[in-house]
């Protein structure tokens, strides 16, 4: 019984899906029965369109969704080139030189083949769930990749998660999307958790943060679990080291001249102690303030820097813990 998980275009190229990394390592210590594998296509990809252009096109939401955009709705593709070219315009990131028009359609057109290849040969055998992280930058890849995925093997059940997820987005997605069978608005550990057993029949219900067109055998959008209740985790304290192992499988793949030294993600907390900016949207996955003890986040830097070699770090939170930062420091 396998899990795939995929992180698509545009997290940045140089550092692992914290998402991934962590759901995996997650799953593994309380369903150690599940295979879980991680992919993370963004980096051949960027290593295909040149890390140059894929970064300075990551910079920008804007730029990086209306790539994806334009391969989900090509009856847009002239508007969504629009919206690239003001973007880059605007932020200056177009490679001296180059046109951004230009260069959009030459990113169109490498993920569209790069999307059919990757699905075309990803090994589906035993695969109780396939799951896309859709975070910063990653929306419109993520729903063009399930959509390949799931047109290619249909009876495949397909969740999307992550941060563009959150609040009313859940159900809007199952309603304009049909080929996404679950939605996990919220923290991801625990539901993920829950609807693998569901689906593998270990479980009767779903948790209040999972969305659900499938359920009772109809094909209609409906939510299961009534409420704005989110199910996560009470601390972060049990929370295992996140696993990379797969990304630097991907890595020492590419060719020799294109590997570099990844920076890795890591946590401290999740949530805001602040939590009064009104315009902020940052924090609409979590309910409340967690924050890990100083011991255990080195801890945790100290594992990963002995397991892949690592000396660069970067944290994740939206905001440190305010009265532990100088002790993990």
């Amino acid at each position: 019984m396998k899990l795939i998980l995929v992180a698509p275009p545009w997290q940045l190229f140089n550092r692992p899906s914290i998402q991934l990394g962590a759901l995996k390592a997650f799953v593994r210590s309380r369903a150690p029965e599940i295979a879980v594998q991680c992919f993370h296509p963004y980096l051949t990809f960027a290593n295909a369109l040149g890390f140059a252009d894929y970064h300075a096109i990551s910079q920008s939401s804007w730029a990086s969704e209306a790539v994806g955009a334009a391969l989900l709705f090509p009856e847009n593709r002239d508007a969504c080139r629009d919206i690239f070219a003001r973007a880059m315009r605007s932020r200056g990131a177009c490679p001296e030189g180059v046109a951004p028009a230009d260069l959009f359609d030459r990113a169109v057109d490498l993920m569209g083949r790069h999307v059919e290849s990757f699905v075309s040969e990803l090994d589906v055998n035993d695969v109780l769930l396939a799951g896309f992280t859709a975070c910063l930058n990653q929306f419109s890849a993520s729903i063009l990749t399930a959509r390949a995925l799931k047109e290619k093997h249909a009876e495949l059940p397909v969740v999307v998660g992550g941060t563009s997820c959150s609040g009313s987005a859940a159900p809007s997605l199952l309603s304009c999307f049909p080929f996404v069978d679950y939605v996990i608005s919220g923290e991801g550990e625990l539901p993920l958790l829950n609807l693998c057993n569901f689906l593998s029949g270990r479980e009767e219900e779903l948790l209040p943060p999972v969305f659900s067109r499938r359920r009772g055998g109809g094909n209609r959008t409906r939510r299961d679990c009534p409420g704005e209740s989110r199910v996560q985790l009470e601390t972060l304290d049990s929370l295992p080291v996140p696993d990379f192992d797969d990304y630097f499988r991907e890595l020492e793949n590419l060719p020799a001249e294109s590997r570099f030294y990844p920076v890795l993600p890591v946590e401290a907390s999740r949530g805001c102690w602040w939590g009064r900016c009104n315009f902020c949207n940052l924090n609409l996955q979590w309910r409340g303030y967690r924050a890990r003890k100083p011991g255990d986040v080195a801890a945790c830097v100290d594992a990963l820097s002995r397991r892949y070699g690592a000396i660069d770090f970067a944290f994740m939170d939206n905001v440190l813990p305010r009265r532990d930062a100088a002790a993990i420091f």
